[in-house]
């Protein structure tokens, strides 16, 4: 939270709120949420957790420009932390799960969904972010199975989860 609020001070107070936006709107040709894979068996989990795309790249910018400064500057975190502002974008303007938007941001979760497809198709789990605190034993019972079971504790025990909580708690404070 620390590091989001001096980002902020540092960065976001100084720089036309126009390049900020443009800054977020260059991730777009990048962007995890945007670009999914093709292969159904990597596609269909994608889709159950973080549903369709609903904006095109013009109306992604201009969803960022009814932005609070705070909330443009979470989701220029989540750009850069998780390869994806448009799931920053979900996070601080929508009450969307954050245990389903986590596990589709997990690159743990991706490599399991990889491990399961049968020609051992690679892609996008080195492209997302990789917990480094994390419960491997509660990992692979609760979230890296065929069937993820909903848990009150996945919030607090999943580091994904945890980040992006902090973006959306951020994204909601006042302005200085």
């Amino acid at each position: 939270m620390y590091s989001l609020h001096a980002t902020y001070l540092d960065f976001g107070g100084m720089v036309p709120r126009e390049e900020l936006i443009a800054s977020i709107a260059g991730l777009w040709p990048s962007d995890l949420f945007v670009h999914r894979p093709a292969d159904p068996d990597l596609a269909m989990p994608l889709l159950a957790l973080w549903g369709p795309l609903k904006v095109d790249r013009a109306g992604f910018v201009e969803a960022l420009g009814q932005l609070k400064l705070r909330q443009i500057m979470a989701v220029m975190v989540a750009g850069a932390t998780f390869g994806s502002a448009v799931l920053g974008l979900k996070v601080v303007t929508t009450q969307d799960r954050l245990d389903d938007l986590a596990r589709g941001a997990c690159g743990r979760f991706m490599s399991f969904l990889q491990s399961q497809v049968p020609n051992g198709v690679c892609f996008g789990g080195s492209n997302r972010r990789e917990p480094w605190d994390m419960d491997e034993a509660y990992c692979a019972e609760h979230c890296c199975v065929k069937r993820p079971r909903k848990d009150a504790r996945f919030a607090d025990r999943c580091e994904v989860c945890v980040v992006l909580s902090m973006i959306r708690r951020y994204s909601t404070f006042e302005e200085e």
